[in-house]
């Protein structure tokens, strides 16, 4: 508005979604600093300084499938339901990971939504956990129920190259159901691919798959695809799952 106008007028572009993303990560940032993981009430013992890979990935993590249109006046419209799936390769062209809600991922056990329906589980390997080519680290959710999406978000700090491909190609995978889904649910005349492009790899399974595949335990696996030293990385899940999900949560980073 302008002095002594208290109207509202929206603006919309990188110069206003910056500054949000940035008051977000503060957030998470404090978060894992005061060791609201993974009780969901800050405990100092349980506090840790999170790295810029486990920041990003939290925050994209929180992100969910845009709804309405996008118009641009006068020449055409987009509808977002179009993408609701998220499992086309356009709904990354168009609108990325979605819109960031944190209290979709970060646990807060006085928080009525969250203690309803939602668990945390965090890896943050920093190098003591880092892979190597042909590693593999693997996680078991038991029971995971339907009252929550289920979303897993790799993210890792690849290797500097002035080539526009991957120095350090790790694949993230979520086996659920009898099905495996890739990061990204990326697809090649319909089958499902890895991402060999990208150092972020999401998947988000919604609750209608959920019920409709049926409650049965979900493994989540990061791959190290192919590597030239070794790949520190960051993981995020949230899920229905029962009680709190502790370990393997991070290693203090220096």
């Amino acid at each position: 508005g302008t002095a002594g106008n208290s109207s509202l007028f929206v603006l919309s572009g990188t110069s206003m979604a910056t500054p949000v993303v940035a008051g977000h990560a503060a957030l998470v940032r404090e978060y894992y600093r005061k060791g609201y993981y993974p009780t969901g009430t800050p405990n100092g013992s349980n506090g840790f300084v999170p790295s810029g890979a486990l920041i990003k990935a939290t925050i994209i993590n929180s992100g969910r499938p845009l709804t309405g249109k996008f118009v641009k006046p006068g020449h055409w419209s987009l509808d977002w339901s179009d993408f609701q799936d998220a499992h086309s390769n356009d709904a990354y062209l168009w609108a990325g990971h979605g819109r960031m809600k944190l209290d979709n991922t970060l646990y807060l056990a006085d928080y009525t939504p969250t203690t309803t329906y939602h668990k945390l589980l965090i890896s943050d390997t920093g190098v003591a956990g880092a892979l190597n080519t042909s590693g593999l680290a693997t996680w078991t959710l038991p029971k995971v129920g339907d009252r929550s999406p289920i979303t897993v978000t790799l993210v890792w700090m690849d290797e500097s190259s002035n080539s526009p491909v991957l120095v350090n190609d790790l694949d993230l995978e979520v086996v659920f159901g009898g099905n495996v889904f890739y990061g990204n649910l990326w697809t090649s005349n319909g089958v499902p691919v890895r991402d060999d492009t990208n150092n972020v790899e999401k998947i988000l399974i919604e609750q209608k798959y959920i019920t409709a595949l049926g409650l049965s335990d979900v493994t989540v696996n990061v791959v190290a695809r192919s590597t030239t030293t070794a790949q520190p990385y960051a993981l995020v899940v949230t899920a229905d799952m029962n009680g709190i999900i502790g370990g393997p949560a991070y290693y203090e980073q220096e």
